[in-house]
């Protein structure tokens, strides 16, 4: 299985969005109703991107997890529900909480979206930071998760690459 792992704020919608919809005294609750689309304005983009890779799951480690239940988060992701696994845990850090479930599922072909870099391991090679105010939106950031899209890890081969540089040469 392959896995992306999804922040919202800042990825999905600009950081600011938020912030406005709090602002405006609205509730997460009425997010389903909401005929704006300031909120997850950039979630039909990602519906597009993953169109073609059925193959890949989506597990939400967005601050969203802690107000939501995954029922909700689930239908926060509207067309791409049926890909959704889960969240992370509400007591773990973001990294820590991904870790943890893509150990107890047995994957190592994830990529992460996120704006807040502070929350990930310096140099992490499957994080792909946004800008909080560009998130999906911005071209590069796309380019860099269809690379991963259409290039998926061959783990076999990565196991067999591992047993040969292994193996005693004569």
């Amino acid at each position: 299985m392959r896995v992306l792992c999804l922040d919202f704020d800042g990825v999905l919608h600009p950081v600011s969005a938020v912030k406005d919809w709090a602002r405006d005294g609205r509730t997460l609750r009425e997010l389903r109703y909401a005929p704006d689309k300031q909120l997850f304005r950039w979630l039909d983009r990602l519906s597009q991107m993953l169109d073609q890779h059925p193959e890949v799951a989506i597990l939400v480690h967005s601050g969203w997890r802690t107000m939501s239940r995954d029922f909700e988060l689930r239908e926060y992701l509207g067309p791409l529900a049926d890909r959704f696994i889960g969240s992370t845990s509400k007591s773990m850090q973001r990294f820590a909480g991904i870790a943890d479930v893509l150990s107890r599922i047995g994957t190592t072909d994830y990529v992460i979206l996120d704006d807040a870099t502070h929350e990930f391991p310096e140099g992490l090679p499957e994080l792909i930071a946004t800008d909080p105010e560009l998130g999906l939106s911005e071209p590069g950031i796309q380019t860099r998760l269809q690379a991963w899209l259409d290039n998926p890890k061959d783990e076999l081969a990565t196991h067999d690459e591992l047993v040969a540089s292994s193996s005693p040469t004569c």
